[in-house]
């Protein structure tokens, strides 16, 4: 893969997997080595993600609308910075829906091989915004 070529995937998971909701899209991509290693953990494989990530992630905010902000790409590797907003409404992750606007903050750092992505590392403000819906400090 050429490196726009791996940022293209790299803009193509967003918007077809978070904003677009497709599904289809996790399928395509993720194989059940693919490695996923998030604020809450490590996920292994399609059904992980999808299970662990994605299906509370998109409960939780049904609205949740991703920006992709910047995209870096060497190879096979891409370094993509982003941001989220969505209102709170469902019972997932843990908390009753609070009805509250969040904007979250992030970087994906995702090695593809043959179109397929294997691993992705990622940092996000998750966990403090999970904390300021829970009450917390």
């Amino acid at each position: 893969m050429t490196a726009q070529q791996t940022a293209d995937c790299a803009r193509r998971w967003f918007q077809e997997v978070w904003n677009d909701r497709r599904e289809a899209t996790i399928e395509e991509f993720l194989t059940p080595a693919s490695v996923c290693h998030a604020d809450q953990g490590d996920l292994q494989g399609i059904e992980a993600f999808r299970l662990q990530q994605y299906e509370p992630f998109i409960g939780a905010f049904p609205d949740l609308e991703v920006t992709v902000e910047d995209v870096l790409a060497s190879g096979e590797q891409a370094v993509v910075r982003w941001s989220a907003r969505g209102r709170h409404q469902g019972p997932h992750l843990g908390l009753p829906a609070t009805n509250q606007v969040v904007t979250i903050s992030g970087m994906t750092w995702m090695r593809f091989q043959d179109g397929k992505l294997l691993e992705g590392w990622q940092t996000s403000s998750i966990p403090e915004v999970l904390r300021q819906l829970s009450g917390g400090i």
